[in-house]
């Protein structure tokens, strides 16, 4: 018997690669390189991350995120909250430092899902 697996965004890619995005702004997909001050213990400088703007977001996923005015882009893990006004959209970044970007305190708009990160790795210095 195997155990349940949870379904991913790179597996949700592969299942539907045209899911429906909450934006017209379809297109490949696209990468990232983490530089210091984004990057955080699991996803450290110099990660690589594989975008996909046409992958339906979920909770838990790593999104890059557009918030406030003037824009910022933020790269985090999206969740939702109930609020006295309704359901608030959360990003909170990889960099434990940052304050979460939040749906009821400025424009907040999901651009992408991560479907793919990759590692480079520093050879050794003699």
């Amino acid at each position: 018997m195997t155990a349940p697996t949870r379904e991913t965004a790179s597996t949700r890619a592969r299942k539907n690669p045209v899911a429906t995005a909450k934006n017209d702004r379809r297109s490949i997909a696209y990468r990232l390189v983490l530089e210091p001050g984004t990057a955080s213990r699991e996803y450290p400088s110099g990660t690589v991350l594989v975008m996909d703007p046409d992958v339906k977001p979920e909770p838990g996923d790593l999104v890059h995120a557009i918030y406030g005015e003037p824009y910022s882009p933020v790269i985090g893990h999206l969740s939702f909250q109930s609020s006295k006004n309704g359901i608030t959209t959360l990003v909170t970044p990889l960099n434990p430092y940052c304050a979460a970007a939040r749906s009821d305190l400025a424009t907040l708009e999901i651009v992408s899902v991560m479907v793919e990160s990759t590692r480079s790795r520093v050879a050794a210095t003699a």
